[in-house]
C-alpha cells in the first residue's frame, strides 16, 4: 500500500533542553509515522530534529539564524524584535522555496503546517497555492489567546485586528509600527485558516474557532494527545519529598501565577509543603515571578531546581521530579490538551486543575484529575488540602491506581493513526472542492459558448 507522503513546515524553537508541549509531541508523532504509513518530509530550520533527537526522515534544514519566538514576548528591545521578524519572514521565503522545490521532486499528497503559528501557516499556505496541493494546519492551541490578551474563559476570543494590535501596543508596549506589523502578520494568517479545512486536537479548539469565525472549517481527531508510558514507567520511583509541583511554560495563561498564589494559603494551613516549580519562559516573566515569590516570602516554600530560563536538560529529568511529588498542580488556561498533566498521571500521582473545556473534554471521566472552577483560588486550594491529608489513605492510593490505569490509554501510535485519518479527510474535502470548482468552471465554459452560438444564429437572422 502507498505511503502517505507529507509535507510538513516546520519553523520551530530550538528543541534544546526542556521543549514545550507541541514541539515534543511533535517529535513523538515523527517518531512513529513510518511505522504507521506516513513518510513525513520536514522542511525546518536548524538545529534540526534529526540531529538533536535522532529521527530519521527526508527534509530540508533552512540556512538561516534561529528563530528568537522570545523576542516578541517584549522584553527584548524594539530593534531586536525588528531583527527577529526580519529572521521570520526570511524563514517564510526560504520554508517557501525549498517547500516547492519538495513538491516538484517527490508526490506529495498533503502539506501541513505543524503548529498553528502565523510562519508555519503563512508557509503552508502558499506552498499549497503555488502547487495545487492540500494544506492544512495542526491546531494545537487556539492561536488568538497568544496575541490578543484574550483571556480564554473570561471574554469571548477574537480575531479583530484592533484587539491584536492593541495588545502590541499598549499590553507588550511595542513601536506604532512594529505593533502595526506584527498585528497584520497574525490577522492576515487566521484568515488563512479559512482556506481549507484545519485539524484540531481537541473539540475546544473547534468550538474556540467557530465562536471565532464561522467561515473556518475545522475538525477534530481522538486522541489528539498521548504518552510514552514505557518510558515514563522506566524511571524509577522516589520518596515524596515535595507535597505540590508546577511544570510548563512560565506564562501567566499556563496558571503558574495562581499556582503561587494558591501556595500562599496552603503554606498557612501546612508550613512544612514545599511546591516545585520546574519550566520555561521569557526572562521578564521568569525575573518577575522570583520578584512575586520572594515578596510573599515563598523563598522557603518554592523549590526551584532548574533554571527557569532554560528548562529542565531532560524530560527524564521532569518526571523523575514528578515522581518525587505527592500531586500535580495546573491551573493553565491555555492548553488544548495538556500532554504534561498525562505524564503526572502516568507517574501515579493526582491532578488539581482548573476545569475548562479542554480538560472537561481530555480528562472528564478521571478520577484522578480534581477540577476546579477557573479561577476560584480557594476551591484549588481546598482540593490541594484534601489531596495532601488523604494522601496515605486507602481512597487516594485507589485514585492514584486509576491514574496509571487512565494515562495507558493515550498511547502516541493512537493519535499518529487518528491524525492519519484526519489527514485523508482533508485530502477527500481538497478533491471534493476542486471538482466542484472544476465542475463550476465548465459549466460558465459551456455557457458562454452557447451564448456566443445563440448571438451569432441573431445576427446572421
Amino acid at each position: 500500500m502507498k505511503k502517505l507522503t507529507v509535507l510538513v513546515c516546520a519553523l520551530h524553537n530550538p528543541p534544546l533542553g526542556y521543549a514545550g508541549g507541541g514541539l515534543f509531541r511533535f517529535i513523538e508523532v515523527l517518531k512513529r509515522g513510518n511505522a504507521h504509513g506516513i513518510d513525513y518530509v520536514l522542511v525546518e530550520n536548524g538545529p534540526c530534529l534529526k540531529d538533536i533527537c535522532g529521527l530519521d526522515y527526508q527534509g530540508t534544514v533552512i540556512p538561516t539564524r534561529n528563530i528568537n519566538y522570545e523576542a516578541f514576548d517584549g522584553y527584548h528591545s524594539l530593534g531586536m524584535c525588528f531583527v527577529s521578524l526580519v529572521i521570520m519572514c526570511k524563514a517564510v521565503v526560504e520554508c517557501i522555496i525549498s517547500g516547492v522545490k519538495w513538491v516538484r521532486r517527490k508526490d506529495i499528497d498533503l502539506i501541513l503546517s505543524a503548529f498553528e503559528r502565523a510562519p508555519t501557516v503563512f508557509s503552508a499556505y502558499l506552498i499549497s497555492k503555488l502547487t495545487g496541493r492540500p494544506w492544512t494546519a495542526n491546531m494545537l492551541l487556539t492561536p488568538v489567546y497568544d496575541v490578543s490578551g484574550t483571556d480564554p474563559h473570561m471574554s469571548k476570543p477574537s480575531f479583530e485586528f484592533g484587539r491584536i494590535y492593541a495588545h502590541y501596543r499598549y499590553t507588550k508596549s511595542f513601536s506604532l509600527i512594529m505593533s502595526m506589523t506584527f498585528a497584520m502578520f497574525h490577522w492576515m494568517s487566521y484568515r488563512l485558516l479559512r482556506r481549507s479545512l484545519m485539524i484540531a486536537i481537541n473539540k475546544n479548539v473547534v468550538e474556540d474557532l467557530k465562536r471565532i469565525d464561522e467561515k473556518i472549517r475545522v475538525i477534530q481527531y481522538f486522541p489528539g494527545n498521548g504518552i510514552d508510558f514505557e518510558r515514563i514507567d522506566s524511571i524509577r520511583s522516589k520518596e515524596k519529598e515535595y507535597a505540590a509541583m508546577y511544570a510548563g511554560a512560565i506564562d501567566p495563561g499556563k496558571g503558574v501565577y495562581d499556582a503561587i498564589k494558591a501556595w500562599t494559603l496552603v503554606t498557612k494551613k501546612m508550613p512544612d509543603a514545599r511546591l516545585l516549580i520546574i519550566g520555561k519562559g521569557p526572562r521578564r516573566v521568569v525575573n518577575s515571578l522570583k520578584m512575586i515569590i520572594k515578596e510573599l516570602k515563598l523563598s522557603n516554600d518554592v523549590v526551584i531546581p532548574f533554571d527557569l530560563c532554560k528548562g529542565a536538560p531532560k524530560q527524564e529529568d521532569l518526571w523523575s521530579y514528578m515522581k518525587q511529588s505527592k500531586l500535580f498542580l495546573y491551573p493553565s488556561l491555555k492548553d488544548a490538551w495538556a500532554g504534561v498533566m498525562m505524564e503526572a498521571l502516568a507517574c501515579g500521582i493526582l491532578v488539581v486543575a482548573y476545569d475548562t473545556p479542554a480538560n472537561k473534554y481530555a480528562f472528564g471521566d478521571c478520577e484522578a484529575v480534581f477540577r476546579t472552577k477557573v479561577k476560584d483560588i480557594e476551591v484549588l486550594v481546598a482540593n490541594v488540602m484534601r489531596i495532601l491529608k488523604e494522601y496515605n489513605g486507602s481512597r487516594m492510593k485507589i485514585h492514584v491506581q486509576r491514574a496509571k490505569e487512565f494515562a495507558k490509554q493515550f498511547n502516541y501510535d493512537k493519535v499518529v493513526e487518528a491524525e492519519k485519518q484526519a489527514y485523508l479527510k482533508v485530502i477527500k474535502n481538497w478533491q471534493k472542492r476542486c471538482l466542484l470548482l472544476n465542475s463550476k468552471h465548465l459549466d460558465l465554459y459551456e455557457m458562454s459558448k452557447l451564448t456566443k452560438g445563440l448571438v451569432h444564429q441573431t445576427l446572421t437572422l
